[in-house]
């Protein structure tokens, strides 16, 4: 899914200039960078707890 996100945001991002539609597009696809970037956010979040919490059991 995170895979699909990055390729429709790059899509947007290729399109010619010259279309009214593609300002909307470009807006939706600022927000989808957002929150594609949170997600990432979150899974090195996870990750790094994750190893933290290991070398507590350790």
């Amino acid at each position: 899914m995170k895979k699909k996100l990055e390729e429709s945001i790059s899509y947007i991002r290729s399109l010619p200039p010259d279309k009214i539609l593609l300002k909307v597009l470009n807006t939706l696809a600022d927000r989808a960078e957002k929150a594609l970037n949170a997600w990432k956010n979150y899974e090195r979040k996870i990750v790094y707890f994750s190893q933290i919490q290991n070398s507590w059991v350790l």
